[in-house]
């Protein structure tokens, strides 16, 4: 069973592993809108969030979530995280 980590984390390597975008420039600056400089659309959207899912151990409901929810690491992160399991924490 792979262990869980959290979800910034996941998001850092699903945007390294899956779209090819350097873990260490996008931490410096996690409110960089993704969409808006065309770093993701909505395709790769759905391919990142279901790598996190196997990365933080549940499943993510899209229908909970925002359009505003898709533009930053921290946005994904927040909206990601609330809905994690109470019994799913690191």
């Amino acid at each position: 069973m792979r262990k869980q980590i959290e979800v910034t984390d996941a998001l850092y390597s699903a945007l390294e592993e899956i779209l090819g975008l350097e873990e260490e420039e996008m931490r410096l600056d996690p409110d960089l809108d993704l969409l808006e400089n065309k770093l993701i659309d909505s395709l790769s959207i759905v391919t990142l969030l279901s790598y996190v899912e196997t990365l933080v151990g549940f499943r993510i409901n899209l229908k909970d979530m925002r359009p505003e929810d898709f533009t930053t690491v921290n946005a994904l992160s927040a909206a990601i995280s609330s809905q994690r399991p109470p019994d799913r924490k690191c």
